[in-house]
């Protein structure tokens, strides 16, 4: 199955608006998932990160509808890295035991979007490695 850029883009943007306004507004539901402790340094911490995934959800969604070039390349290799790394992070706290079951849920959405815009960006119609095969 071959989902476009624009898609895998445009779901990593939604992805992302929903965690800006959840840890802005509801870092709660975040806690409870995680199984971890609300306090006012997680607070904190949440609403920080907050506005750093409001800037993954603008720069994803604003990326979605450019055509195959450089530019959107470094974008998808640069997301997919931060699913991916988030996705690492997440497991290593959990077997730590940091982290409760919860954790597996953010991890599977993770690497499912870092897999659909990857897949995107490097095997889909008009993705730079399929034109440069062309020339």
């Amino acid at each position: 199955m071959h989902v476009p850029f624009f898609t895998a883009a445009r779901l990593c943007a939604a992805t992302f608006a929903a965690l800006t306004l959840c840890l802005m507004f509801m870092p709660g539901m975040i806690y409870a998932l995680f199984e971890l402790q609300a306090s006012d340094a997680a607070d904190v911490l949440a609403k920080r990160a907050s506005v750093l995934f409001a800037g993954l959800a603008y720069l994803t969604f604003t990326c979605a509808g450019h055509s195959a070039n450089p530019s959107r390349r470094c974008v998808a290799v640069s997301i997919g890295l931060v699913l991916s790394s988030l996705a690492g992070l997440g497991a290593g706290e959990w077997a730590r035991g940091a982290v409760g079951l919860g954790i597996w849920v953010a991890i599977a959405v993770e690497c499912a979007l870092a897999a659909l815009l990857w897949t995107a960006e490097f095997r889909g119609p008009g993705s730079l490695s399929r034109k440069s095969a062309v020339k």
